[in-house]
């Protein structure tokens, strides 16, 4: 007698499943792999966003910080003054001899700084001031030394120059407060140091009655440039001097701190 049902034995289940696995159950699996990568997805997206943010928000902090902090202190105003010859009369380094005159006059006190001992000296056409006398121990005392400012390192020596009186009782009268040279931190940028000088003569420039007294040029340019004008009178009323300083090129007139004179 002939069994029938043996033929079908093979067809319950599909050959790709996986044994105990209905086509149901794999879909599910497969949907729910999806929808957690993409959970992921999402999330990270979002993660990388809030990192994102927080990085420039860091850097923006960062360079605010650094814009607003404040600038270190200068300390008070130094007063400093010129040396320029040993006992003996030789010159002290950095100075050096450049020129030597031999006809020359030195008739009244220096215009240039309130030093009492400076001259004011004529060689040829040209003015020289302040000049001083080499010391009394020198052979050659009757020499003078003359520079245009405390950063001139070259010197002119005036040799036995004719006189006439002593430098203190000739001294101009508009110089007995103003000193003959200022060191300031360029307000304009406060990393640059301005060397300036006072401007001798009459017929200078006034800003509201203020006369454009130092001529400053920056320390890393040539003298000849000029940076600027230092105007009116030392504000003394703070420990670190100020002065009014009028950029050359502008209108304005700022105030630039003072971080050394020579009187």
């Amino acid at each position: 007698m002939r069994n029938e049902g043996t033929s079908h034995s093979g067809d319950s289940s599909t050959g790709s499943g996986t044994p105990g696995e209905t086509d149901g159950q794999s879909t599910d699996t497969r949907s729910g792999w999806l929808r957690f990568r993409n959970w992921v997805a999402e999330h990270l997206k979002k993660l990388i966003g809030v990192a994102v943010v927080a990085f420039v928000g860091i850097a923006v902090q960062q360079a605010v910080t650094r814009s607003t902090a404040p600038e270190p202190g200068l300390g008070p105003t130094k007063v400093r003054y010129l040396r320029l010859f040993e006992e003996n009369g030789q010159l002290l380094p950095p100075f050096k001899e450049v020129r030597r005159n031999r006809n020359a006059e030195c008739f009244t006190g220096a215009a240039g700084t309130l030093d009492p001992n400076a001259w004011r000296c004529i060689a040829g056409n040209q003015i020289l001031d302040p000049c001083w006398y080499k010391p009394y121990a020198a052979s050659d005392n009757n020499n003078l030394a003359c520079v245009s400012s405390p950063w001139d390192r070259n010197v002119v020596i005036l040799e036995t120059p004719e006189w006439g009186g002593t430098p203190s009782g000739t001294r101009p009268t508009n110089k007995l407060t103003q000193p003959w040279a200022i060191e300031l931190r360029n307000p304009v940028r406060h990393e640059q140091t301005l060397h300036c000088v006072w401007v001798q003569g009459t017929g200078v420039q006034e800003i509201n009655g203020m006369r454009l007294d130092w001529a400053c040029h920056a320390d890393d340019q040539s003298p000849t440039h000029v940076a600027g004008y230092a105007l009116g009178l030392l504000n003394r009323s703070h420990p670190l001097n100020t002065v009014p300083f009028a950029p050359a090129g502008s209108s304005e007139v700022l105030d630039a701190d003072v971080t050394a004179v020579w009187p």
